[in-house]
């Protein structure tokens, strides 16, 4: 179900850019049009995110074809969150919803960049379970772009204004996603023997 979710969510959002038209835009958020290569690159990044980061967490896929999880996790660092990351960091400094919305949105790329450079250095290192779980962190926060497209318009249609539902979901979007991954993370470590 998440798969096809961050499928879906990645051709909404890469359609919403590809046929984006300033003239007609009459959205409140960040006028794309000031800001094309950021948009671009984080289109493209944080679209694929998703869904390369859940492939990488499935046991079967990485156990059956370890030089693709491997070539995908590469694709995944460098394009989904050096280019996405770099670019949605920028675009946080002009995003709409004033400082509550540009730090959450900030804060987003920031943990992203944390989680990932250190699921990169504990693979370095050799430390595989180390790997998975700050992989587990990782794909937490990008899945934060399926989960704003989710709240936002639940929160719309149940009555909250845009303006306070999109500074809700630029928090609400990551924050839970990384508890329960952390929860996961904590779940999934193996339990110490006491005598």
């Amino acid at each position: 179900m998440a798969l096809l979710l961050a499928v879906a969510v990645a051709v909404l959002a890469l359609s919403q850019y590809a046929f984006y038209d300033p003239v007609t835009d009459t959205r409140p958020t960040v006028n794309f049009a000031r800001h094309p290569v950021a948009i671009v690159f984080h289109a493209v990044g944080a679209s694929c995110a998703p869904l390369i980061g859940l492939l990488q967490l499935s046991t079967r896929l990485r156990r059956r074809w370890r030089g693709m999880h491997r070539w995908l996790g590469r694709f995944y660092l460098v394009v989904c969150v050096g280019l996405g990351g770099t670019a949605g960091l920028w675009l946080a400094f002009f995003a709409y919803g004033g400082t509550v919305a540009r730090v959450g949105l900030g804060l987003i790329a920031v943990l992203w960049f944390g989680t990932s450079s250190m699921a990169y250095l504990a693979i370095r290192a050799g430390d595989v379970q180390g790997h998975r779980e700050w992989m587990w962190r990782s794909v937490a926060v990008a899945l934060g772009g399926i989960t704003l497209r989710v709240y936002l318009p639940v929160l719309v249609a149940s009555g909250v204004s845009f303006l306070v539902a999109y500074r809700i979901v630029t928090w609400a979007s990551w924050v839970p996603n990384l508890l329960v991954a952390e929860w996961l993370v904590r779940r999934s470590r193996p339990k110490l023997v006491t005598s």
